[in-house]
């Protein structure tokens, strides 16, 4: 449920008259449906309770914490036999395909469902680290032209959540189910998705950067990303400039 949903009382409390939720709700889960009890039975039967490869440790942690979108089992790099498990939490995004960061972290709840669960069930002398993805913040500008007859503002909205939409770790990347762990950010592809959003408009320049979605700092404009092995990508404070076509020369 997105913020600012509920804003109706079910029944009279005395001295209220207004409530208004200020978060998006989240955590919940539907009701299993019989289609995933299907799917789920095969699972329990392969891992019989153990979690031994990098596909049980996502089956058990799936089970834990049904509201989590995505998992990813890595080994430690500095950590002989320890095992990562990334978390990544569903979110309802507040408008578009735009996500605050906060909704990226899972709750010390979820981590903590998800620890027990794998604890009881790892080999003997492994170790578990149980956390959320490092996030790289990318940040797009872009200086757009508008064809006689576009409203500017228009092209502008179009472009923004194109590029929400795709650098988007919950439901971007090429195939619209998030963004690949570890894929880097390349110019064209990001030139390519602004251009097949815009219509007839002409993106006449982009600059990328590398942000920080915590400090808000950001690197020199550079053509591409690069994504560590565990991480994801998050959009951070896209900005986009539409003008006027420019004037054609005479024929």
């Amino acid at each position: 449920m997105r913020r600012g949903a509920i804003n109706v009382l079910r029944g009279s409390v005395p001295y209220v008259t207004q409530v208004d939720n200020r978060e998006a709700a989240r955590g919940g889960v539907a009701g299993e449906s019989v289609v995933n009890a299907r799917l789920r039975a095969p699972q329990a039967l392969r891992t019989q309770g153990r979690a031994v490869t990098a596909e049980d440790h996502k089956i058990i942690a799936r089970q834990a914490a049904p509201s989590v979108r995505r998992v990813r089992c890595l080994p430690a790099a500095d950590a002989p036999g320890a095992v990562r498990v990334l978390l990544v939490p569903d979110a309802v995004a507040d408008e578009g395909d735009r996500l605050r960061f906060e909704q990226l972290i899972p709750t010390d709840q979820v981590l903590a469902s998800v620890t027990r669960a794998l604890d009881e069930r790892r080999l003997i002398g492994s170790r578990l680290v149980v956390e959320p993805p490092v996030y790289q913040g990318v940040t797009v500008v872009a200086r757009l032209s508008a064809r006689a007859g576009e409203e500017p503002d228009q092209v502008r909205d179009a472009a923004l959540a194109a590029l929400f939409r795709y650098l988007n770790p919950l439901r971007g990347g090429p195939d619209g189910a998030g963004w690949p762990f570890g894929r880097p950010v390349q110019y064209g592809e990001v030139f390519g998705v602004l251009q097949g959003a815009v219509g007839d408009a002409l993106v006449e320049e982009i600059r990328m950067f590398a942000a920080d979605p915590i400090t808000g700092r950001r690197g020199a404009p550079v053509d591409r990303i690069d994504i560590g092995w565990g991480a994801l990508v998050f959009s951070y404070r896209h900005q986009v400039i539409v003008g006027p076509a420019a004037p054609e020369g005479p024929a």
